[in-house]
């Protein structure tokens, strides 16, 4: 089952990426990148400056055609 991209996470290097995010606590983030099932673990101090959740409507435009 392919996860839906919920979040854009930004990070320090000044790199944006659409992710599903799987869980958090205060020091790291828990998200998978669409199509990749690796769950990639960042620390939230030091690497990222922001996590905004993205609306449905922006989610829906994220996922990709099924040609």
């Amino acid at each position: 089952t392919d996860l839906k991209v919920n979040y854009e996470l930004k990070f320090q290097d000044g790199n944006s990426h659409h992710v599903r995010v799987i869980g958090n606590n205060s020091e790291y983030v828990f998200y998978v990148y669409p199509g990749n099932p690796t769950v990639s673990i960042s620390p939230i101090k030091d690497t990222i400056t922001s996590m905004r959740k993205l609306s449905k409507e922006e989610q829906e435009q994220l996922i990709p055609d099924s040609d």
